[in-house]
């Protein structure tokens, strides 16, 4: 048992790390920004919605990786696994699983398109990086 609560911890860990955001600064010098863009506030619902449901994951994060760990592990009995399955179906809603968030641009709230590293659609990293370098140490390819 020992062996599974380690493993439960390290992928707490794992799951943190991943969801922490990327503090990045607005541009405010070219065009392609949209004019209803404020940092302080979110661009649409889209963005908004998604905020809440990474939030909600965030907040069941560890009950959800020690359920998973219990639903898979093959050495305890079968009662047992059934019963995490059923408690992870009725008390842990479906939208706390990182497989249901949609990685959007966080100045854009752009669905598509998106380096995922830096949270920003193609264009808006484009833009970022070509004018006045407000990404450090990132240079696009010229030839």
């Amino acid at each position: 048992m020992a062996v599974i609560g380690s493993m439960v911890s390290q992928l707490s860990r794992v799951f943190t790390r991943l969801s922490v955001p990327i503090n990045i600064q607005p541009v405010r010098c070219h065009n392609n920004i949209p004019s209803n863009y404020n940092p302080n506030k979110y661009v649409d619902a889209k963005m908004l919605r998604d905020h809440r449901r990474r939030q909600a994951a965030k907040d069941y994060a560890q009950l959800r990786v020690r359920i998973m760990a219990m639903k898979k592990n093959d050495v305890l009995p079968i009662e047992l696994r059934e019963l995490a399955e059923k408690h992870m179906q009725d008390h842990i809603p479906r939208t706390t699983s990182q497989m249901q968030h949609t990685g959007r641009c966080v100045m854009t709230s752009r669905p598509r398109g998106n380096l995922r590293r830096f949270r920003l659609s193609r264009f808006m990293f484009r833009n970022m990086v070509d004018y006045n370098g407000r990404l450090a140490g990132i240079q696009r390819a010229m030839w």
